[in-house]
């Protein structure tokens, strides 16, 4: 997809909407994955400081601010209507400061169901319309009945497609269990809702991106507003929104340390990933130390498409935000923090 032209009625929230399910545009809360379907029933709850965007079945977009907790069918609403033009990024009215807002998405995403290449090297479903060419993306083989049919790359699908056919195809990445849906057509909301999301999920991505300024979610595991005693471990839990370089200090007593990056180049974190650390993609140890007392920790994203260089992190904390500010240019920068108390 090469250009994205939304055209988004904003609707500032007051009261509830109906509606039969929303998809995940994006999030910072942890949990809340690109794609991912809320049924108007399932209960969410989402933390303070979290930015989470949901595309509703009739083509609204809701952006919910934590902390916000409750069924999807009675977080916004809307009374107040104003109007909004994005082409490939958000330029339209600023709502940052609204607790939720709801908008009419009519974007010009282009129609997939109707030319599906089927990726055998992957599991997953895939959705078909009725009158749609189905061909495989890569050679491997499927299973009929017991018995093997290759297929090669571009090969039309030698299959009948019914709703909910499942075949297990051979790949060199082994079986892989691939699944059809039949939907009315390609419109981004019934590919999400249906499960397709290798077809929906680059175009779910990018409407987010379109809607939604670049956030960074931070915590710990013992949330927003913690207590340590000397000694013990802290954990940290951090969301992007976008995949990111990352950067964080802890501020103690005038004194600035640096968690991570511990060498000159940015950690990375995945988008949409709840990433916990210490954990599997970062052993830094964090530990509250002594004398007891209030402790700031500072994190800062940097939207990976980004080409800025890290600044320098050896200086005063009162320079630090302008130095970040000065080297990243604004859009591409988000800061969170929270104050540690050890004890």
């Amino acid at each position: 997809m090469n250009s994205l032209r939304i055209a988004l009625l904003l609707i500032i929230a007051a009261s509830g909407p109906v509606w039969a399910e929303a998809v995940v545009l994006s999030s910072t809360a942890p949990g809340m994955t690109v794609g991912r379907v809320l049924a108007d029933d399932e209960t969410v709850s989402l933390p303070d400081s979290t930015l989470t965007t949901l595309l509703l079945a009739d083509g609204r977009v809701l952006k919910l601010r934590g902390p916000a907790e409750g069924k999807v069918t009675q977080l916004g609403g809307g009374e107040q209507i104003a109007s909004a033009q994005a082409s490939g990024g958000w330029g339209g009215v600023d709502v940052s400061a609204l607790g939720g807002t709801r908008g009419e998405l009519t974007a010009a995403l282009p129609v997939v169901a109707d030319n599906v290449s089927v990726d055998l090297h992957r599991a997953g479903t895939w959705c078909v319309t009725a009158h749609a060419i189905v061909r495989a993306a890569s050679d491997g083989a499927i299973e009929d009945n017991g018995r093997l049919i290759q297929i090669k790359a571009g090969q039309p699908w030698p299959l009948p497609i019914t709703d909910g056919a499942t075949v297990l195809a051979h790949g060199t990445s082994g079986v892989m269990s691939v699944r059809f849906r039949m939907v009315q057509d390609g419109a981004l909301f019934r590919l999400a809702s249906a499960g397709c999301l290798a077809q929906a999920g680059p175009a779910l991505r990018q409407a987010g991106a379109s809607v939604t300024p670049f956030s960074l979610y931070l915590a710990t595991d013992r949330g927003q507003t913690p207590r340590y005693a000397i000694g013990e471990q802290v954990t940290l839990i951090l969301q992007a929104n976008r995949p990111a370089h990352l950067a964080c200090v802890l501020i103690k007593n005038g004194a600035m340390t640096r968690l991570f990056p511990t060498g000159s180049g940015w950690a990375e974190l995945a988008d949409h990933q709840e990433m916990r650390i210490p954990g599997d993609k970062m052993a830094v140890q964090v530990a509250a130390t002594p004398p007891p007392g209030m402790g700031e920790l500072r994190c800062y994203g940097v939207d990976a498409a980004s080409k800025a260089a890290l600044p320098e992190l050896g200086q005063s904390p009162e320079r630090l935000d302008g130095a970040f500010k000065a080297a990243v240019p604004e859009p591409s920068l988000a800061t969170a923090h929270l104050f540690i108390r050890v004890q």
